[in-house]
Protein backbone atom coordinates (compact mmCIF):
# COMPACT_ATOMS: atom_id res chain seq x y z
CA UNK A 1 0.00 0.00 0.00
CA UNK A 2 1.35 3.52 -1.13
CA UNK A 3 0.20 7.35 0.02
CA UNK A 4 2.08 10.01 -1.09
CA UNK A 5 2.06 13.74 0.18
CA UNK A 6 3.49 16.59 -1.18
CA UNK A 7 4.73 19.06 1.35
CA UNK A 8 5.57 22.42 0.87
CA UNK A 9 9.36 21.68 0.98
CA UNK A 10 8.35 19.87 -2.62
CA UNK A 11 9.59 16.41 -0.32
CA UNK A 12 7.18 13.48 -1.48
CA UNK A 13 6.05 11.29 1.86
CA UNK A 14 6.14 7.50 1.02
CA UNK A 15 4.69 5.16 3.66
CA UNK A 16 5.20 1.51 2.76
CA UNK A 17 3.96 -0.96 5.29
CA UNK A 18 5.57 -4.12 4.62
CA UNK A 19 8.98 -5.81 3.40
CA UNK A 20 11.52 -4.83 1.39
CA UNK A 21 10.75 -7.66 -0.96
CA UNK A 22 7.16 -6.12 -1.74
CA UNK A 23 8.44 -2.70 -3.19
CA UNK A 24 11.63 -3.32 -3.92
CA UNK A 25 12.53 -0.30 -5.53
CA UNK A 26 11.12 2.29 -2.13
CA UNK A 27 11.95 2.60 1.27
CA UNK A 28 11.19 0.19 3.14
CA UNK A 29 11.68 -1.65 6.78
CA UNK A 30 11.87 -5.54 7.56
CA UNK A 31 13.18 -7.66 10.26
CA UNK A 32 14.22 -10.97 10.66
CA UNK A 33 12.04 -11.63 14.01
CA UNK A 34 8.71 -9.50 12.76
CA UNK A 35 6.80 -9.34 9.56
CA UNK A 36 3.94 -6.81 8.59
CA UNK A 37 0.69 -7.72 10.04
CA UNK A 38 1.73 -10.79 11.96
CA UNK A 39 2.31 -11.65 15.64
CA UNK A 40 5.24 -9.71 17.67
CA UNK A 41 7.21 -12.41 19.70
CA UNK A 42 7.04 -12.42 23.29
CA UNK A 43 10.55 -11.86 23.30
CA UNK A 44 10.39 -8.45 22.75
CA UNK A 45 6.78 -8.11 25.34
CA UNK A 46 6.96 -7.76 28.56
CA UNK A 47 6.43 -11.60 28.89
CA UNK A 48 9.72 -12.49 27.68
CA UNK A 49 12.85 -10.57 26.99
CA UNK A 50 11.75 -7.37 26.77
CA UNK A 51 14.44 -6.60 23.88
CA UNK A 52 13.40 -4.42 21.54
CA UNK A 53 13.38 -6.07 17.93
CA UNK A 54 15.64 -6.29 15.25
CA UNK A 55 15.56 -3.77 12.41
CA UNK A 56 16.58 -3.43 8.77
CA UNK A 57 15.60 -0.66 5.78
CA UNK A 58 16.39 -0.16 2.42
CA UNK A 59 16.31 2.43 -0.75
CA UNK A 60 15.91 5.71 1.09
CA UNK A 61 15.67 8.73 -0.92
CA UNK A 62 17.99 10.72 -2.64
CA UNK A 63 19.09 13.26 -0.16
CA UNK A 64 18.75 11.16 2.94
CA UNK A 65 20.98 12.18 5.87
CA UNK A 66 19.71 10.68 9.10
CA UNK A 67 17.14 8.20 10.56
CA UNK A 68 14.24 8.18 13.40
CA UNK A 69 12.64 5.02 14.58
CA UNK A 70 9.47 5.34 17.05
CA UNK A 71 7.16 2.48 18.55
CA UNK A 72 3.62 2.66 19.40
CA UNK A 73 0.42 1.86 20.00
CA UNK A 74 -2.92 4.07 20.04
CA UNK A 75 -5.44 2.43 22.68
CA UNK A 76 -8.19 4.40 21.86
CA UNK A 77 -8.89 8.14 20.21
CA UNK A 78 -6.69 11.10 21.53
CA UNK A 79 -4.70 8.53 23.24
CA UNK A 80 -1.26 6.84 22.16
CA UNK A 81 1.42 4.74 24.11
CA UNK A 82 5.24 4.68 22.90
CA UNK A 83 7.59 2.51 23.77
CA UNK A 84 10.61 3.49 22.10
CA UNK A 85 11.80 6.99 20.07
CA UNK A 86 15.05 6.88 18.67
CA UNK A 87 16.41 10.18 16.08
CA UNK A 88 19.39 11.21 14.86
CA UNK A 89 20.51 7.74 13.12
CA UNK A 90 23.28 8.29 10.55
CA UNK A 91 22.98 8.11 7.57
CA UNK A 92 25.17 5.27 6.95
CA UNK A 93 23.41 3.18 9.31
CA UNK A 94 20.75 0.93 7.59
CA UNK A 95 19.94 -1.30 10.64
CA UNK A 96 18.80 -1.86 14.32
CA UNK A 97 20.50 -4.98 16.09
CA UNK A 98 18.03 -6.80 18.50
CA UNK A 99 18.26 -4.62 22.25
CA UNK A 100 19.48 -1.75 20.69
CA UNK A 101 21.10 0.53 23.20
CA UNK A 102 24.26 3.15 21.57
CA UNK A 103 22.75 4.50 18.10
CA UNK A 104 21.63 7.54 17.95
CA UNK A 105 20.00 9.41 20.64
CA UNK A 106 16.94 8.44 22.65
CA UNK A 107 13.56 10.00 23.51
CA UNK A 108 11.31 9.08 26.01
CA UNK A 109 8.52 6.11 26.30
CA UNK A 110 5.20 6.57 28.12
CA UNK A 111 5.49 3.79 30.20
CA UNK A 112 8.12 4.21 32.74
CA UNK A 113 8.84 8.01 30.99
CA UNK A 114 12.95 6.72 30.41
CA UNK A 115 15.24 7.04 27.25
CA UNK A 116 15.10 3.48 26.55
CA UNK A 117 12.72 0.90 25.13
CA UNK A 118 9.69 -0.53 27.17
CA UNK A 119 8.28 -3.87 25.96
CA UNK A 120 4.51 -3.79 25.55
CA UNK A 121 2.15 -5.32 28.05
CA UNK A 122 -0.98 -5.78 26.58
CA UNK A 123 -3.84 -5.50 28.59
CA UNK A 124 -7.56 -6.51 28.26
CA UNK A 125 -9.26 -8.98 25.28
CA UNK A 126 -7.50 -9.32 22.01
CA UNK A 127 -4.77 -8.95 20.16
CA UNK A 128 -3.16 -4.97 19.73
CA UNK A 129 -1.59 -3.98 17.16
CA UNK A 130 1.90 -1.74 17.60
CA UNK A 131 3.27 0.24 15.04
CA UNK A 132 7.63 0.87 14.14
CA UNK A 133 8.23 3.71 11.63
CA UNK A 134 11.41 4.36 10.33
CA UNK A 135 11.86 8.03 8.85
CA UNK A 136 13.96 8.90 6.28
CA UNK A 137 15.46 12.73 7.16
CA UNK A 138 16.82 15.16 4.79
CA UNK A 139 19.10 16.49 8.67
CA UNK A 140 18.99 15.80 11.74
CA UNK A 141 16.32 16.70 14.52
CA UNK A 142 16.82 19.60 16.66
CA UNK A 143 14.97 20.83 19.65
CA UNK A 144 14.76 24.45 21.16
CA UNK A 145 15.86 23.19 24.67
CA UNK A 146 18.45 19.77 24.26
CA UNK A 147 18.27 18.90 27.86
CA UNK A 148 14.65 18.25 27.62
CA UNK A 149 13.67 14.72 26.88
CA UNK A 150 12.55 14.16 23.76
CA UNK A 151 8.47 12.55 23.36
CA UNK A 152 7.17 11.17 20.01
CA UNK A 153 5.06 14.06 19.59
CA UNK A 154 8.00 16.23 19.56
CA UNK A 155 10.31 14.05 17.62
CA UNK A 156 7.07 14.26 15.02
CA UNK A 157 6.56 18.38 15.57
CA UNK A 158 10.71 18.65 14.93
CA UNK A 159 10.61 16.26 11.80
CA UNK A 160 7.95 17.10 10.08
CA UNK A 161 9.36 19.85 7.33
CA UNK A 162 12.56 17.31 7.14
CA UNK A 163 10.93 13.75 6.36
CA UNK A 164 11.43 12.82 3.22
CA UNK A 165 9.56 9.09 3.44
CA UNK A 166 8.42 6.53 6.08
CA UNK A 167 8.17 3.12 6.36
CA UNK A 168 6.48 0.85 8.72
CA UNK A 169 5.67 -2.41 10.23
CA UNK A 170 2.43 -3.12 12.05
CA UNK A 171 2.72 -6.50 14.74
CA UNK A 172 -0.38 -7.33 16.89
CA UNK A 173 0.25 -8.93 20.54
CA UNK A 174 -2.01 -10.75 22.99
CA UNK A 175 -0.76 -11.43 26.41
CA UNK A 176 -0.18 -15.01 27.29
CA UNK A 177 -0.82 -14.66 30.37
CA UNK A 178 -3.17 -12.91 33.09
CA UNK A 179 -2.87 -8.79 33.15
CA UNK A 180 -1.57 -7.45 36.53
CA UNK A 181 -3.92 -6.07 38.58
CA UNK A 182 -5.27 -5.88 41.76
CA UNK A 183 -6.24 -9.61 43.33
CA UNK A 184 -8.47 -11.33 45.99
CA UNK A 185 -7.36 -9.80 49.34
CA UNK A 186 -4.81 -12.18 50.94
CA UNK A 187 -7.00 -12.63 54.17
CA UNK A 188 -10.01 -13.47 52.46
CA UNK A 189 -7.63 -16.19 50.24
CA UNK A 190 -6.51 -17.94 53.23
CA UNK A 191 -9.91 -18.00 54.53
CA UNK A 192 -11.08 -19.90 51.52
CA UNK A 193 -8.41 -21.76 51.18
CA UNK A 194 -9.13 -23.39 54.43
CA UNK A 195 -12.62 -24.63 53.87
CA UNK A 196 -13.71 -27.88 52.53
CA UNK A 197 -16.28 -27.11 49.99
CA UNK A 198 -18.71 -29.07 47.58
CA UNK A 199 -18.13 -28.76 43.36
CA UNK A 200 -21.25 -26.60 43.45
CA UNK A 201 -19.96 -24.53 46.11
CA UNK A 202 -16.49 -24.29 44.43
CA UNK A 203 -17.80 -23.37 40.83
CA UNK A 204 -19.80 -20.22 42.95
CA UNK A 205 -16.85 -18.80 44.62
CA UNK A 206 -14.74 -19.20 41.36
CA UNK A 207 -17.76 -17.27 39.19
CA UNK A 208 -17.61 -14.52 42.22
CA UNK A 209 -14.01 -14.13 41.97
CA UNK A 210 -14.35 -13.60 38.55
CA UNK A 211 -17.02 -11.14 38.51
CA UNK A 212 -14.52 -9.68 41.63
CA UNK A 213 -11.29 -10.03 39.31
CA UNK A 214 -13.26 -7.83 36.69
CA UNK A 215 -14.73 -5.34 39.01
CA UNK A 216 -11.44 -5.17 40.31
CA UNK A 217 -9.90 -4.46 36.53
CA UNK A 218 -12.81 -1.74 35.60
CA UNK A 219 -12.00 0.05 38.83
CA UNK A 220 -8.53 0.15 37.96
CA UNK A 221 -8.28 1.43 34.53
CA UNK A 222 -10.86 4.48 35.88
CA UNK A 223 -8.25 4.76 39.05
CA UNK A 224 -5.70 5.62 35.81
CA UNK A 225 -7.85 7.52 33.91
CA UNK A 226 -8.52 9.78 36.64
CA UNK A 227 -4.92 10.15 37.63
CA UNK A 228 -4.29 11.20 34.52
CA UNK A 229 -6.24 14.57 34.52
CA UNK A 230 -4.20 15.13 37.48
CA UNK A 231 -0.27 14.16 36.94
CA UNK A 232 2.14 15.22 34.45
CA UNK A 233 3.49 12.97 32.08
CA UNK A 234 6.51 11.66 33.53
CA UNK A 235 4.41 11.61 36.69
CA UNK A 236 1.77 9.60 35.81
CA UNK A 237 4.22 7.06 33.58
CA UNK A 238 5.90 5.99 36.31
CA UNK A 239 2.29 5.13 38.39
CA UNK A 240 1.64 3.28 35.42
CA UNK A 241 4.41 1.43 35.07
CA UNK A 242 4.08 0.72 38.55
CA UNK A 243 0.49 -0.54 38.25
CA UNK A 244 1.99 -2.93 35.15
CA UNK A 245 3.77 -5.20 37.35
CA UNK A 246 2.91 -8.34 38.89
CA UNK A 247 1.34 -7.90 42.60
CA UNK A 248 3.40 -9.86 45.49
CA UNK A 249 2.23 -13.26 46.30
CA UNK A 250 0.01 -13.43 49.03
CA UNK A 251 1.32 -13.38 52.80
CA UNK A 252 0.19 -16.67 53.85
CA UNK A 253 1.16 -17.02 57.51
CA UNK A 254 -1.24 -17.47 59.77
Amino acid sequence: MKKSLILPAAYAITTVLGLAQNHPDQFAVSSTSLHNGGALPAEFTCDGERASPPLAWSNPPAGTRFFAVTMHHIPGPGDTHVYMVIYNIPGKVTSLPKNVRDVGAWGINTVNGQREYTPPCSKGPGAKTYTLTVYALSSEAKFADPDKPVTRDMLLAAIQDKTLATAAIDVTYSRSGTVAGPRVPPELERALSGLTLSDEQKQAVQTTMQQYGARQRQLREELLKQLKTVLDAAQYAKVEAAMQQPPPPPDRRQ
